[in-house]
């Protein structure tokens, strides 16, 4: 069995996300992380964690865990979301986001190549927090991922 890569991950979990206009809309507006100088929208605010430091408030940090294997054939793997919002802003958008991006994936079967089914559960979504290395307000939720 081939495993599905992180970026295959992240791809297929920003293309559901990607889906819901009610949280794109809570979202800043900025350049591709890869192509700084392409047109800013806010498509481009959902991104790998290890490129936050890149973007304007709001946007969401994806970063996939460790991939487990639990029998001959799945696997279990953890995805990590955060939510960032300015450090004078309020956790009210925050929530916001963050329930919209629970109802989005939780328990959604996403496509990715070299699987049989994926499918996405909400573990739990951690209490507030600022990132200070940046200086920014955060939640994170965390999923677990079983792919087939």
């Amino acid at each position: 069995m081939t495993l599905p890569q992180p970026h295959e991950i992240r791809a297929a979990i920003a293309q559901k996300l990607l889906a819901n206009n009610s949280l794109l809309a809570l979202l800043a507006s900025n350049p591709p992380w890869n192509d700084p100088d392409a047109p800013a929208d806010n498509k481009n605010s959902i991104i790998p964690m290890s490129e936050i430091e890149k973007m304007k408030p709001m946007y969401i940090g994806v970063m996939a865990g460790p991939m487990v294997k639990n029998e001959r054939v799945s696997y279990n793997s953890f995805i990590y979301m955060r939510v960032y919002d300015l450090i004078n802003h309020d956790y009210i958008g925050i929530e916001q986001a963050a329930s919209l991006i629970a109802a989005s994936l939780d328990r959604a079967r996403l496509t990715m190549a070299h699987t049989v089914a994926t499918q996405i559960d909400l573990e739990q979504i951690l209490g507030e927090a600022v990132d200070e290395a940046i200086n920014q307000r955060y939640r994170e939720l965390q999923f677990r991922l079983v792919v087939l």
